[in-house]
């Protein structure tokens, strides 16, 4: 983090013991307020932030353009299954073909 925003404590102090603050309560208060304030986000602290959160929130971003989602799956699957059921009839034709083409060439004897 940047450095915290700026803290007069002598004006500060100035002001309590003008108020009729006792000196000690006036140290106590200035330098609990000194010490708290580096703690602070900066302006620029935030900005840095903001930054690195936007960078993480794009990665997600493309990493969700990139997934399938249960819809695309479903068509995978359905066309999978499409082209099974079209090989398996692919393979019957070129088998049974093939059955035809042996029986003209060599005469396979009937059942």
């Amino acid at each position: 983090m940047d450095a915290a925003p700026n803290f007069d404590t002598m004006v500060a102090r100035e002001n309590l013991e003008k108020a009729g603050i006792p000196d000690k309560h006036a140290d106590a208060i200035t330098a609990t307020i000194r010490d708290s304030q580096a703690q602070l986000a900066t302006k620029a602290d935030i900005r840095e932030i903001m930054a690195s959160l936007n960078h993480i929130k794009d990665s997600i971003d493309q990493i969700k353009d990139n997934m399938a989602t249960k819809t695309d799956i479903a068509v995978t699957k359905a066309d999978i299954e499409r082209t099974k059921v079209w090989l398996m009839g692919t393979i019957v034709a070129v088998v049974g073909g093939g059955i035809l083409l042996l029986d003209r060439l060599i005469g396979l004897p009937s059942p």
